[in-house]
């Protein structure tokens, strides 16, 4: 394997509880050929101070120190200061595996791949559920339909490896007025300038799901509304075979009814916004409605005869768990 470095990218905002454990798992990597690059997004507990005595130790460590601008303005620092050949990027709550740099670098160097994609731990109140699709080439076009899909390989970032050179030659950027799917986004907007994808089976990657993380989907806020432009923008400027243009569909239409839900939890109801979701839910093809779950089925219908009665009945129902 030639040793061409690997910059590891790690946004980070008040996570000292969990920082030690992450950047322990990122400087043990087998893979040493590494930068660590730290951006500290405006963190107000001593999450900063940890990462200036990692950076005492280990002359891979830079640090990024600035407002809190978002973890999107965060990650586009990153890339702008990397001077590695492949990006890796990582949440500071969460950790790796001991080869999982190793791992993916190996199938770059084997079959010249442009993206690779790995499985991962999912790990929530101590219960782990691993994450992998078994080992697969394949096309740019089935990666998308995969990391579009609710049972695909997700568009997180932590579990792929990109190549530098392709981002910043095609100005792939994080778009920082959306928080919900800027990932996604980004994933989608990388396989269109490239060609071969590899999935690989090693889970290398424990994402950690806890209360209060990135963004909290229970109770609604603007930013969760922001998903809808992220669907909005991958329409507009990637390609998506049809079989992708249906996945989308399908995850607009559960986007449309997960925003009402958290709007009626609260009965906190954005007038301009409801009435939007409200009138793209009147028009949805036949063949996107059969695949929706019976429960999704019954508010859909709920909502097209009176909307009102929906919020107010969501709104009991929970309010009573």
């Amino acid at each position: 394997m030639n040793n061409e470095m690997v910059s590891v990218i790690i946004p980070i905002y008040n996570t000292q509880k969990y920082l030690k454990r992450c950047m322990d798992s990122v400087i043990e990597q087998t893979y040493q050929n590494i930068e660590i690059i730290l951006i500290d997004d405006g963190s107000s507990d001593n999450s900063l101070e940890i990462c200036k005595k990692y950076q005492e130790n280990d002359k891979r460590v830079y640090i990024i120190s600035g407002k809190n601008c978002g973890v999107s303005h965060a990650r586009n620092l990153g890339i702008d200061k990397a001077k590695g050949k492949y990006l890796y990027f990582v949440d500071s709550d969460d950790y790796l595996e001991k080869e999982a740099i190793e791992k993916m670098l190996i199938e770059y160097k084997m079959r010249n791949n442009q993206l690779v994609i790995a499985g991962y731990k999912e790990i929530e109140n101590n219960l782990v559920k691993e994450k992998n699709w078994g080992k697969q080439e394949i096309t740019n076009e089935r990666a998308k339909e995969l990391v579009l899909h609710e049972n695909g390989v997700g568009g997180y970032l932590w579990n792929k490896l990109f190549v530098a050179s392709l981002i910043k030659k095609n100005d792939i950027k994080f778009q920082e007025d959306i928080s919900v799917w800027e990932d996604v986004l980004f994933v989608m907007q990388y396989l269109n300038q490239c060609d071969n994808v590899i999935i690989i089976n090693d889970c290398i990657y424990a994402y950690c799901r806890r209360e209060g993380s990135a963004v909290e989907h229970s109770l609604y806020n603007n930013k969760l509304y922001t998903q809808m432009t992220a669907m909005d923008r991958i329409s507009k400027s990637v390609y998506l075979n049809n079989v992708a243009k249906e996945i989308l569909k399908y995850r607009r239409i559960r986007c449309c009814l997960g925003l009402i839900r958290n709007m009626a939890l609260r009965k906190n109801i954005e007038r301009e916004k409801f009435e939007n979701i409200e009138n793209e839910l009147k028009n949805i093809p036949k063949n996107v409605i059969k695949n929706l779950s019976i429960t999704d089925k019954v508010s859909l219908a709920l909502i097209k005869i009176n909307p009102k009665l929906f919020i107010s009945i969501y709104h009991y129902i929970h309010k009573k768990k």
